[in-house]
């Protein structure tokens, strides 16, 4: 795991097929749940969506298509800003899905713009750390708002980290025929919630200091003071910090 994650994590959801998800799954899914303050209840699995993943989808592919392959235990945030505890989730890198469990075992998959948040913790010996990821950013490339990133730092100005896991071929010898594999691409970019502006991550303060610009002077002070040269995530991570402090 990359030592720039932050101690929480979320995720959220992008797009993929719904064709591959057609099959309805249990309605019951998941425990029963409180929505709004009127006393109205309904299932987990009812407010996440019940499609069935198929688990022969990737039977031909080698490798991992999740974050982490084990079901873990999270916290999630839906789109009207309601949190709730659940304990089997995974995040599929592949198709920016998330997948849970239901009841009955049975591996559902969440429906798109539903959860904006998931956390997934995960217990230490005498820790518990986590891994956060989030949309709703401004759409760049071929980024929407429903793509997820990592986020490595908290704030308002925060670097994300774009995480996918594309079907490449092997290297195999002249011959043979080549075998379908997981292959994973890391990607950082830069936003700042005060101009809900986004960029791709350039090396160098410039880009740097414009992002950050209503705060710039003091942000170059604290650049120059602490020699860095902005060319790597873990140098732009304590300007955000720094940024972030300010009032």
């Amino acid at each position: 795991m990359s030592k720039l994650r932050a101690s929480l994590a979320l995720v959220i959801l992008s797009f993929l097929s719904n064709s591959v998800f057609s099959q309805p799954g249990d309605p019951n899914a998941g425990p029963t749940i409180n929505i709004g303050g009127d006393g109205t209840t309904t299932t987990l699995g009812s407010l996440l969506g019940n499609r069935i993943f198929p688990l022969e989808t990737y039977s031909e592919v080698s490798g991992s298509p999740y974050f982490l392959d084990s079901f873990t235990n999270c916290v999630i945030t839906t789109k009207k800003g309601q949190k709730y505890a659940y304990n089997k989730m995974r995040m599929n890198l592949h198709s920016q899905k998330i997948h849970f469990l239901d009841k009955n075992n049975t591996e559902l998959v969440v429906d798109d713009d539903v959860i904006t948040r998931i956390v997934f913790l995960k217990q230490g010996v005498d820790t518990i750390a986590g891994f956060a990821f989030s949309c709703n950013y401004p759409a760049i490339g071929k980024n929407n708002s429903l793509t997820y990133y990592l986020e490595v730092n908290s704030g308002r100005a925060r670097m994300l980290q774009l995480i996918s896991k594309d079907v490449g071929s092997s290297n195999m010898v002249t011959g043979q025929v080549a075998k379908k594999e997981f292959k994973e691409h890391k990607e950082y970019f830069m936003y700042n919630e005060n101009h809900s502006k986004m960029e791709r991550f350039k090396k160098g303060k410039e880009s740097v200091l414009d992002l950050l610009r209503d705060k710039k002077d003091l942000v170059e002070k604290f650049i120059n003071d602490n020699n860095l040269n902005c060319k790597s995530a873990e140098d732009v991570v304590k300007v955000f910090d720094y940024y972030n402090s300010l009032k």
